[in-house]
């Protein structure tokens, strides 16, 4: 359409002096999309844990908690988190323990069946076989800290 164009404000018009229709343009062609990922997925972390790294004087009915950086895959921290006495004996029983992984929050809790021992240095090893999501790995990490009295 070719015209002049009128109006105020308010009110906008046209008055045209030509009028053609137009072609229709074609549809444009399909653009493949790849899903998949050239670039490595980031490894994930422990970004937060409580008791903090090298904390000491930690009552002995404490849970542990960490926080990692990535969505976990929950179903891969079994068998891939160890708890310790820091120079304990190789015959020394395992310190029994049971893991909670609450995703909304990215966070493992890992509450142990007896107390800790009074005045020890703990050890909690995380595997690089645990898994994000995605399928990245996770970071070595060791947590160690020490108990109190209490």
């Amino acid at each position: 359409m070719t015209g002049t164009v009128t109006g105020t404000d308010q009110l906008i018009s046209i008055e045209a002096e030509t009028l053609a229709l137009a072609e229709r343009p074609s549809a444009p062609a399909p653009v493949a999309i790849s899903t998949e990922r050239d670039e490595p997925r980031p490894p994930a972390e422990v970004i937060f844990s409580a008791p903090t790294p090298d904390d000491i004087d930690v009552p002995v009915d404490s849970l542990v908690r960490v926080q990692f950086s990535r969505d976990m895959d929950g179903d891969t921290f079994s068998g891939q988190v160890a708890v310790s006495y820091l120079g304990a004996d190789d015959d020394a029983p395992p310190l029994e323990f049971e893991l909670s992984y609450r995703p909304r929050n990215r966070v493992l809790n890992i509450s142990f069946v007896e107390p800790f021992e009074a005045y020890r240095s703990v050890e909690v090893t995380f595997s690089d076989k645990i898994m994000t999501r995605d399928g990245a790995t996770l970071v070595p990490h060791t947590l160690s800290f020490s108990t109190g009295g209490s």
